[in-house]
């Protein structure tokens, strides 16, 4: 199914969510070019830090961000 394209004169804002650093680079770096110099604002939502195509960064589980880059976990006290 192909959805009708959108009127660039529409939007102005686009947020591009990818799984990976480099989707955007490769997927839609045309129209991202694009929309930027109309004016357009550009965001990006990345999903993953690429690092399962990196296989020897150092201090790292395969799969897994070390304990000390992971965000807090989110307070369970709630304020009133």
């Amino acid at each position: 199914m192909t959805l009708p394209a959108l009127p660039e004169e529409s939007f102005q804002r686009v947020l591009c969510v990818v799984a990976h650093p480099d989707d955007m680079e490769y997927g839609t770096s045309a129209a991202v070019a694009r929309w930027t110099a109309r004016g357009i604002e550009v965001g990006y939502l990345l999903l993953t830090r690429g690092e399962a195509g990196m296989p020897n960064l150092p201090g790292r589980r395969h799969g897994c961000a070390p304990p000390s880059s992971r965000p807090p976990a989110p307070s369970s006290a709630s304020s009133t």
